[in-house]
């Protein structure tokens, strides 16, 4: 989906709503999967400073994740220059105001997540050296003491704090509203949606009903019951065939040459069987086969 370069104010307001409900609609799609960890949705939240747009709650060893979500009207480079920038409106700049945010939550598995459509600068100093699948650039600050100092004062915080901050931040760069939508279609695809245009649109309509009439908490079972009736309805049954079973005796390990139609989630060979995991409920000859062994 295309944007145009120039938008009023109201425009790049509606625009950034519509981002943020797409980033959202995406968590909560996720929250849907079998294997998803995720237990609870916050849009909005409350007690988390600007890191509130969306919370993403995991189960017990897992991070949770404080996403602000920023869509930029004009996209420059994402660099250390436009995280210290000092705001218009507030006079702080947008790195202050997470630091800020990071340290008046109370939860110590918090991840900070700054997702925004500037593409991090090959040029400088941090961005140039950030870690791509991290998203994290606290490598880069911990081997420079001279910029640990720089950004220390810019916070007024010690260097310990600053690295403990950087090193539970991820800056998502580069995400686009066309990435964020092709990030759902993709998670309806897998579904074997049929109309995805329409589901999408009904989708994102739930989660802005969901923010406008003040509805911020959602739980799994909330997500299941308002999105589900789009999704459950279109999955399509799985077939599986098994053509041979071949067991090497010397390791104890059968291997299993299999044809068929559906989605797989993945296969992780066992000490003694192989196991499949798929869609929950997924039946074979009255044998529920989801994240059980065979063999």
């Amino acid at each position: 989906m295309s944007q145009p370069r120039h938008r009023s104010a109201s425009a790049a307001r509606r625009m950034g709503d519509s981002f943020q409900d797409l980033v959202a609609l995406n968590e909560c799609l996720r929250a849907l999967s079998p294997v998803s960890s995720i237990v609870q949705i916050d849009l909005e939240a409350d007690n988390a400073g600007n890191l509130d747009d969306i919370v993403v709650t995991t189960q017990s060893g897992d991070a949770n994740r404080y996403i602000q979500v920023k869509l930029t009207v004009t996209p420059e480079p994402c660099n250390l220059k436009w995280l210290m920038e000092s705001s218009n409106n507030s006079g702080r700049s947008l790195l202050q105001r997470m630091y800020t945010s990071y340290q008046i939550i109370c939860d110590p598995e918090a991840q900070a997540e700054l997702v925004t459509v500037r593409e991090a600068s090959t040029t400088d100093s941090v961005f140039g050296k950030r870690d791509n699948k991290t998203g994290r650039i606290y490598d880069t600050v911990t081997g420079d003491p001279a910029l640990l100092e720089k950004i220390a004062a810019h916070l007024d915080a010690s260097s310990e704090d600053v690295l403990s901050f950087f090193e539970s931040t991820r800056f998502t760069t580069g995400f686009s509203y066309t990435h964020a939508e092709d990030l759902v279609r993709a998670r309806l695809e897998h579904r074997c949606i049929q109309d995805i245009d329409t589901v999408i649109d009904a989708a994102r309509t739930v989660v802005n009903d969901w923010i406008q009439s003040g509805i911020r908490t959602l739980t799994r079972d909330v997500i299941r019951n308002k999105l589900g009736p789009f999704l459950v309805d279109r999955m399509p049954a799985v077939t599986l065939v098994i053509e041979a079973i071949d067991r090497d005796m010397a390791t104890q390990a059968p291997t299993w040459h299999w044809i068929g139609c559906g989605h797989f989630l993945e296969t992780t060979p066992l000490n003694d069987g192989v196991q499949l995991t798929m869609r929950s409920g997924t039946k074979i000859c009255g044998q529920n086969l989801n994240e059980q062994p065979l063999g």
